[in-house]
């Protein structure tokens, strides 16, 4: 039962409008003074009534005879609401309400499209429209946003926690989706040793045990070097022993460098009485050639490649260490890294004409790999140098790098394309991150074995911290590619050093010249 305001009249579910004609006002002027016209009883059986499919009109269409009826009656008409914006009252009223739809529907779980499906005609429909939707990051970005306005939370999982049970679960499915992935990797390295003439004999860690099918050595390599990219028929150390000497590499080094430039082989007045191997006098510039096994720590001590740099700078030479894996297999990218010490790089392209683009990280890892003496690397940051829409540099930042212990941004990496020398490359990229991304600090190191005495860090207004000492990297004799001693670190349940670990594997070291830190501030 519900009573009329105005005139006391009683009706038994609702006030109609005809009534309230005779007191001149309307439906929304009455509930705006008096309330609602309404019983809640009545409201919530209407609800109940017209929900879902106990709807009159649920599955009635228009036919298309009544809907071209419909759209030639309003043609020419104008919208009630054209050019109207909704007020922000009406904005909060309707947010308000569907917050409360949605929290009942979540209450008693009886959503009016719930346990209904999409026909397959409905399907294809939709597919059909999507395919040629493309949603940008600013549109989603928007939506949050809207999102966020309307108080939505969109962290969905805020406050809860998984129980004791699913962790384990989520535990044990890890632990059995990476033995899967283990065991896969094994099964496909066993298969590829077969076709090089190899028997994987049984693993240990991160090592096979290998044996040669031809004379029957058994020897000790990574797992990374069973992988497609890195395997070889040359690997047994009996059918394939190392080479005694590395004078046919010098060779080629010198044969190289001899066509753009004087050459002294065998220097020993420069930094007597040591000798350097390959000199170029009229750029001041000497190249150390460091075959592995001769110059591994069964041969050379930790600072004799740094000590024979140091002395070289004194004597106003810049010097160049070149380890024997690098020219072996990254030949070409050593020719254009020596061009670019000499200045005889073939293409010369000028930063001011080159335009900057953030790039993402597969452009950039795929250039750094082809281009960079280091390969790939982390980022949050990459910059793109483009010439005629061609990259020609790329200069990446990583931000708080835990396992250098780095607060701030690290400059990690900066190269340009092989063969190109692009002059003023690294000051326009750098200029442009410190323009766009503000850094208070910005950290760098640079590996002292291709340094010059004049750092383009210097340019860049970098300020010189201290240099490292010398870093050591495992090699195989037989192998012949240095493995950083990250990747061959002892297990924890090991009872030796890890030295001692690796000599009994086979493995020697060799020492680089160390890095410098260098630190920009703002």
């Amino acid at each position: 039962m519900i009573v009329c305001q105005i005139c006391q009249e009683k009706f038994q579910n609702m006030i109609t409008w005809k009534h309230l004609k005779k007191h001149n006002t309307t439906v929304k002027e009455y509930k705006e003074k008096y309330g609602d016209v309404v019983t809640p009883e009545y409201r919530q059986l209407k609800q109940q009534q017209n929900a879902g499919k106990n709807n009159p009109n649920y599955g009635n269409h228009l036919t298309q005879e009544s809907k071209d009826r419909i759209s030639k009656s309003n043609k020419g008409k104008t919208p009630h609401n054209k050019n109207k914006k909704m007020s922000q009252d009406q904005k909060t009223i309707l947010s308000k309400k569907a917050k409360e739809r949605n929290a009942f529907w979540q209450e008693n779980n009886n959503h009016p499209l719930l346990g209904r499906n999409h026909s397959q005609e409905t399907k294809e429909k939709i597919k059909q429209k999507r395919v040629n939707q493309i949603i940008t990051k600013e549109q989603v970005q928007k939506a949050l946003e809207t999102k966020r306005s309307r108080g939505y939370d969109l962290a969905f999982f805020r406050g809860k926690s998984h129980s004791d049970e699913t962790k384990k679960k989520i535990s044990q499915s890890s632990i059995n989706a990476n033995r899967a992935r283990t065991q896969q990797s094994i099964t496909e390295a066993e298969s590829r040793l077969e076709e090089f003439g190899y028997n994987l004999h049984s693993t240990n860690d991160n090592l096979f045990s290998i044996e040669c099918t031809t004379c029957g050595t058994r020897f000790t390599r990574s797992r990374q070097y069973a992988t497609a990219s890195k395997i070889t028929a040359k690997m047994c150390p009996t059918c394939y022993p190392p080479l005694k000497g590395t004078s046919i590499y010098e060779a080629e080094i010198y044969d190289f460098l001899k066509d753009y430039t004087v050459v002294e082989t065998n220097n020993r007045s420069v930094i007597a009485p040591k000798e350097i191997d390959l000199l170029l006098p009229n750029k001041k510039i000497g190249v150390e050639f460091n075959g592995l096994y001769w110059h591994s720590d069964k041969y050379k001590n930790s600072d004799y490649h740094i000590e024979k740099k140091k002395a070289a700078n004194a004597n106003n030479i810049d010097l160049i260490h070149i380890f024997e894996d690098e020219w072996v297999n990254q030949k070409e990218l050593v020719k254009s890294r020596l061009l670019s010490w000499i200045n005889c790089s073939p293409e010369v392209v000028y930063a001011r004409k080159c335009q900057i683009k953030e790039i993402d990280s597969k452009t950039a890892n795929q250039f750094l790999r082809e281009n960079h003496i280091q390969g790939s690397g982390r980022s949050n940051i990459r910059l793109g140098l483009y010439y005629n829409e061609n990259l020609v540099s790329v200069m990446t930042f990583l931000n708080n790098d835990i396992s250098k212990n780095i607060k701030g941004w690290e400059l990690n990496r900066f190269c340009s394309r092989k063969f190109t020398q692009v002059v003023g490359s690294a000051s326009k990229l750098f200029k442009h991150f410190l323009n766009s991304h503000n850094p208070q600090c910005i950290t760098s190191f640079c590996d002292l074995r291709w340094n010059r005495k004049e750092t383009v860090y210097e340019k860049l207004g970098f300020e010189f911290i201290h240099n490292s000492p010398p870093n050591y990297w495992y090699f195989l004799p037989a192998e012949g590619i240095r493995h950083h001693r990250y990747s061959l670190r002892k297990p924890s349940d090991c009872s030796v050093t890890e030295r001692e670990l690796r000599e009994s594997q086979g493995y020697l070291r060799i020492y680089d010249c160390g890095s410098s830190k260098w630190v920009w501030t703002r």
